[in-house]
C-alpha cells in the first residue's frame, strides 16, 4: 500500500517535493494509513499559497486514479 506514496509523489512538481514528503511523512507518523495520509495533505493545503504545488500535484494524482 505504500506504493500509492511512491506514485503519487511523481505528480509533484519538484520545487514542492520536499515539502510533500515531510508533510505526508508527518501524517503517516500520527497514525494514519496511506491513502488517508495522502487525503489529509491534499486537505490540509488547499488555499495554502506555500502548498500550493503539493496540493496541485495531489490534485492531478487522485483525478488520474479515478479515471
Amino acid at each position: 500500500m505504500i506504493d500509492i506514496i511512491f506514485e503519487a509523489l511523481t505528480f509533484i512538481p519538484q520545487e514542492s517535493l520536499d515539502d510533500s514528503i515531510r508533510l505526508i511523512a508527518v501524517t503517516l507518523e500520527s497514525g494514519a494509513d496511506p491513502f488517508t495520509a495522502l487525503a489529509a495533505v491534499f486537505r490540509w493545503t488547499e488555499g495554502r499559497a506555500l502548498y500550493r504545488g503539493v496540493h496541485e500535484g495531489l490534485q492531478e494524482f487522485f483525478l488520474s486514479v479515478t479515471r
